[in-house]
């Protein structure tokens, strides 16, 4: 164990001797020089933070006014360590020759982190920008870790496991994070990958990004094009209760209540702008769906009208040998004809061979191009065992088309219905 601490406080000092080489090396660049736009192109770690369009209009003006003041870093082969979108801007005033110094390094690594380091400085960046940014800055550090270990044989899996760690501890340092909001976002990016981007980008946060990894892939696709597009509402679901809807899985092996992804909730609202009754739902729920009235299995909304609009997912399994889901459909379809139900969505399984399915035909339905996964209390989702579909009752066919083509597909009945 002795040995072990001593070669992790060695290896530590060594990745910092590494990171003050690189620091040092980056201290006597080139004369400034003014060269032809077209011969650079980017450093891969330049291009990991984009800039918000607002900044890039600032820039834009200030260069269209100014000119570029600030020269870029570049290498011996003309790749751009700092000042890409410089570069980019010149290209779009069609500039002849822009200002530019370069940096000798012998070390893939360093111009890395020369890249990295310049963008660090340049943007104003969350602490969730900062921790992903480091998963890039280990990368660098880790290799580097292990190279200077050696041959050495007598080390163990536990020194590869402190590599790691300082390379991480490193990096979190490098990038002003913390070592803590690094290992999350690892984590987070071995969950779900496709949530990097966004996170680097500064469209969510982790802890938000800790929420859509829950969600299955394109619910968080449909999720971030909504925030994407200044959903405020959508980036108000990611908050730390991340179900919704209450739903009673009679045929699931645990006695526990199942919960709807809040980002289907979501659409409904924004279909409907608001849900007067939820008939099939819990306390808990409602918190969520805030309908302004709901029933649950005590109250037994099939006791009563269901006035308004309503967002009905209704109980699984059976009842009396009767599938529950075809009872609380064939209430809905009986609400909506005699206008006591004004406006409604429906969420079933895609279960079109049942007979209970055939009537909903002649409403708009959205086939999910995906399985839900619904969720529990502990935040597990099931392996779900059908596809899904929403049904539209009310008299804005093109907006809920609209709305959830982002789910899916939406059909509606053309031939007679036999």
């Amino acid at each position: 164990m002795y040995q072990l601490r001593q070669f992790a406080i060695f290896n530590s000092l060594q990745i910092f001797c590494f990171l003050l080489s690189c620091q040092r090396m980056s201290m006597h660049p080139s004369p400034v020089q003014f060269v032809p736009p077209q011969s650079l192109k980017p450093h891969p770690s330049a291009l990991l933070l984009p800039m918000s369009p607002e900044d890039e209009h600032a820039l834009h003006e200030d260069i269209a006014t100014h000119g570029i003041l600030h020269p870029l870093d570049i290498t011996q082969t003309n790749h751009i360590l700092d000042g890409v979108h410089r570069w980019q801007t010149a290209q779009a005033l069609a500039l002849d020759r822009i200002p530019a110094q370069v940096f000798t390094y012998h070390d893939p690594q360093a111009e890395m982190l020369h890249a990295i380091r310049a963008n660090l400085k340049r943007r104003h960046l969350s602490s969730s920008q900062k921790a992903m940014l480091a998963l890039e800055v280990e990368k660098i550090l880790a290799p580097e870790a292990k190279k200077r270990q050696g041959a050495r044989n007598d080390i163990t899996q536990k020194f590869e496991e402190s590599q790691q760690g300082e390379a991480a501890e490193q990096a979190a340092r490098v990038t002003g994070s913390n070592r803590q909001y690094v290992y999350d976002a690892k984590k987070i990016v071995a969950l779900a990958p496709d949530l990097k981007a966004p996170v680097v980008q500064g469209l969510v946060t982790l802890p938000q990004a800790k929420l859509l990894a829950t969600h299955s892939q394109p619910e968080r696709m449909a999720i971030l094009t909504s925030i994407a597009a200044g959903d405020t509402h959508a980036r108000s679901l990611l908050r730390d209760d991340p179900v919704s809807h209450a739903a009673d899985y009679r045929h699931s092996s645990e006695s526990t209540e199942w919960y709807t992804p809040q980002v289907y909730i979501a659409a409904v609202s924004e279909l409907m702008e608001a849900i007067d009754l939820d008939p099939a739902s819990t306390a808990v729920a409602n918190q969520v769906v805030k309908a302004t009235v709901y029933y649950d299995k005590t109250t037994n909304g099939l006791k009563f009208s269901w006035p308004g609009r309503v967002f009905l997912n209704p109980p699984y399994g059976q009842e009396n040998g009767a599938s529950n889901q075809g009872v609380w459909a064939h209430r809905l379809i009986e609400q909506f004809t005699k206008g006591i139900t004004s406006e409604a969505v429906l969420l079933v399984n895609a279960v079109t061979e049942r007979s209970w399915f055939q009537p909903l035909w002649d409403f708009p339905i959205c086939f999910t191009n995906h399985r839900i996964a619904f969720y529990n209390d502990k935040l597990t989702p099931p392996a779900p065992t059908h596809g899904n579909a929403f049904v539209y009752f009310g008299t804005q066919e093109q907006r809920f088309i609209a709305i959830f083509s982002r789910f899916g597909t939406v059909v509606k009945r053309v031939s007679p219905a036999r």
